[in-house]
Formats: C-alpha cells, sequence, structure tokens
C-alpha cells in the first residue's frame, strides 16, 4: 500500500485516490490490531491466572497479597476489552476498587516510607487513568484497535510495577523480621530454601527476574591462621556492614557458612546485578580493618545467575539446582584468578 501511495505521489491529481488509498491502509492496520488484541486479551487472562495462583503459593505474604485484587480487576478490564462490552468494565475510580480502598486505609500504615507509599498511590492512579481512556474509547465504538492494544499493554505494564513495588515492600518486612546471624547480622541460612522459593513465587506473579549471588572471601583461612579468628570475625561483621551500604532495603544477603554468602536481589537482570556487584568487590578490596595494630585486607569472589520467571529450565523450581549452578559459577570466578564476579 505504501509503494502505491508513494507511485501515485508523482502522478498529477491524484489526490482523491491517495486519500482512497490510505484510508485503504488504515483498515488493514486495524484488521491487524484486531487479531493482535483478540490474541492478546485472551493471553492477559490466561497469564494473570497464573500470576494468581503464584500468589497463593508464596509462603510469607504481607503487603503483597492486595495485589490479587488488582490482578482480577486485570483480567476485568481485559474482559471489557475484548467484548467491547462495559457491563464487564471494573471501576475505573482509582480510591474506590479493592485495592485502592485498602491503600487509603491500612495500606497507608503499613507501607510507612512516605516516599515508596507515593510511588504506589501515583502508579495505582496511573493505572486507572489509562482504564478510563479506555473505557471513553470503548463508548465511542469506533475503529481503534490498535489504540486499544496500546493503552491495555500498558495497563499490564503498570499492574506489573504495582506488584514488583509491593514486592519489594514485603522483602524489606521479611528482612526485619527474619533470624539473623548473631555474629554478622546477615540473615540466618535455615530458612535460605524458603526465602528462595518465595521469592521465585514472586518473581512469576510479577514478571521480574531476580539474580542469586554466591560469594567467598579470597584467601580468609590465612587471615584466621596469621592474625586469630577475632581478626576473622571482625572481617566477616565488616564485610556485612559494607554490603549492606550498596544493596537495596529488599535485597537479601544471607551468612551461608563459614565465609561464605548468599544474595538474593529482587526484581533485577544480570546487566545491573553485574554492576552492583563488582561495585561491592571493588569496595571490599580497598577495605581493610586494624587489629592489634596490622591492616588486614582481602578480596572476594562472586557467582551470579539470574532466575527469569519467563525461562522453563528446570533449575528454576528447584533451589538446590539453582544454589549447585550458581557455586559452580563461584568456583569458575576462584579458578580464574579470584576477586571477579562470574
Amino acid at each position: 500500500i505504501q509503494k502505491l501511495i508513494i507511485e501515485r505521489l508523482i502522478v498529477k491529481n491524484a489526490k482523491d485516490e491517495i486519500y482512497e488509498l490510505y484510508k485503504l491502509h488504515l483498515a488493514f492496520e486495524n484488521v491487524i490490531a484486531q487479531v493482535y488484541l483478540d490474541r492478546y486479551t485472551k493471553k492477559l487472562q490466561s497469564k494473570n491466572n497464573l500470576r494468581i495462583s503464584s500468589l497463593s503459593d508464596i509462603y510469607e505474604k504481607n503487603i503483597i497479597n492486595h495485589y490479587q485484587a488488582h490482578l482480577e480487576w486485570l483480567n476485568d478490564l481485559a474482559k471489557a476489552v475484548e467484548f467491547r462490552n462495559s457491563k464487564f468494565f471494573p471501576q475505573t475510580n482509582h480510591t474506590l476498587c479493592t485495592f485502592g480502598k485498602w491503600l487509603q486505609d491500612s495500606g497507608k500504615t503499613i507501607i510507612q516510607n512516605n516516599s515508596k507509599f507515593k510511588s504506589v498511590s501515583k502508579q495505582h492512579e496511573n493505572l486507572h487513568l489509562m482504564a478510563k481512556q479506555i473505557k471513553n474509547y470503548i463508548a465511542k465504538k469506533e475503529e481503534n484497535n490498535h489504540i486499544l492494544l496500546t493503552c491495555l499493554e500498558k495497563c499490564e505494564m503498570l499492574s506489573l510495577s504495582l506488584g514488583t513495588e509491593l514486592a519489594l515492600i514485603d522483602n524489606t518486612l521479611i528482612n526485619s523480621k527474619a533470624s539473623k546471624d548473631p555474629l554478622t547480622g546477615a540473615l540466618n541460612r535455615q530458612r535460605l530454601n524458603q526465602l528462595y522459593m518465595n521469592q521465585l513465587e514472586i518473581s512469576y506473579a510479577t514478571s521480574e527476574p531476580f539474580v542469586l549471588v554466591m560469594c567467598d572471601f579470597d584467601y580468609f583461612k590465612n587471615i584466621n591462621d596469621t592474625y586469630g579468628h577475632l581478626a576473622g570475625d571482625k572481617m566477616l561483621k565488616s564485610f556485612v556492614n559494607l554490603v549492606k551500604k550498596s544493596l537495596r532495603n529488599s535485597d537479601m544477603i544471607i551468612r551461608y557458612g563459614g565465609e561464605e554468602f548468599v544474595f538474593i536481589l529482587p526484581a533485577i537482570k544480570t546487566e545491573k546485578a553485574r554492576v552492583l556487584l563488582n561495585k561491592i568487590r571493588v569496595d571490599f578490596s580497598e577495605f581493610f580493618i586494624i587489629h592489634e595494630e596490622n591492616k588486614i585486607s582481602t578480596t572476594l569472589s562472586m557467582g551470579m545467575l539470574e532466575i527469569d520467571p519467563d525461562n522453563e529450565e528446570s533449575y528454576l523450581t528447584d533451589f538446590e539446582n539453582a544454589i549447585s549452578i550458581v557455586d559452580k559459577k563461584l568456583y569458575e570466578a576462584k579458578n580464574s584468578g579470584r576477586n571477579k564476579v562470574c
């Protein structure tokens, strides 16, 4: 069609024909958009049902549980678009939907951090504004499938962002409540399997990957042998304090054993995680403690693995497999010269 339009442009007095071709082009676009929209509405409802199922499998739920109400709301929105019928339409007022009522009441108290509350509230309000636009387009009964598709895609994106925000707040609450290693203040290893599976289900529910990390001090035995275990203990404790300065409140650091630690970094991809871990690695290589007038330092090796909810690999659902893979990455870092991230 575009080729025909260009050919007609060189013909004098062809405006009417060009206009007819242009209308044909728009009609063709709308038919294609209709096909994509029909597929997308069905797929969205199917994905949301899986997300709701994942939420029910999370063992420790605080506020993430309220995310289910908006997944169900999004399903109703998709159904309204699918059938172009306003009777399926969910509540468009962001203060009157189930989630909105909770957010303005007890949710406001639970989400104590003011900046987080503003962020969650704004995302929720924007989601409903987009739904209002969809409702207006449907009411006009115009051929606007491509616009409806774009708006519905934005609604899904905003909904997932809202779920991710709630999940990060939940992780912060879990961090504050979980039992700690008495020496370092890192989380205790006893619930590591549960913490991993919990993060996996959150990842499924929000369609966000997370990163599993194992790190180990290089030549730590030399510190204990040369300066004693008190110096080693001081280094371990200092390491956790240093790492917490770089990690988010929603990130988890667990003492795995001895000088080995595991990180669970939610809602992050490999590239960004690698930058973060390399910063920690460099900061620690430049760090030192003073013990009995001795200046003591060491370095760090790390292995990392991105867990992607869209990846069907078997290691996703088995913590032992995942920790085994990341452990091999750690030893790859060790065997290739230490003081690096693999």
